[in-house]
């Protein structure tokens, strides 16, 4: 289960900061709701491997309420998404990804990385995780 809450914080921290799931959030600085308390709250924090979701979480209670509102949309979205990829994708991680460590979106990426062999289901929930809200 391990696997599927990393699943969730890579596309919570890709979601929560605007960016995209192709350059994860090391977009997240320059647009997006969240863009201006990245800027106050955690400059030199490196972008990626939720770094800035670490940042932002600490200072949770101090957003902007537009980040705030966005942060606690997508993470409400997220937990649907984890749960679908969960239910559809189950064999496909029992297969592909079972040698893979979770954590810092290592499942995600694996079945990305395996999309081709994905059935239509798992295929279609992975990508429905994949957007950007």
């Amino acid at each position: 289960m391990t696997h599927f809450r990393t699943v969730a914080t890579v596309m919570l921290c890709i979601g929560a900061l605007g960016g995209s799931t192709t350059s994860g959030n090391a977009q997240a600085k320059g647009s997006g709701p969240c863009s201006q308390d990245i800027e106050r709250f955690c400059p030199g924090v490196q972008p990626g491997q939720g770094r800035y979701r670490s940042c932002l979480r600490q200072h949770e209670s101090e957003l902007s309420p537009a980040c705030l509102e966005h942060y606690k949309a997508t993470k409400k979205r997220v937990g649907k998404g984890a749960s679908q990829v969960r239910a559809l994708c189950a064999q496909e991680i029992q297969q592909y990804c079972k040698d893979i460590s979770p954590g810092e979106g290592r499942i995600l990426q694996c079945l990305k990385g395996r999309e081709a062999d994905l059935s239509p289901p798992c295929k279609e929930a992975l990508s429905d995780a994949l957007k950007t809200p």
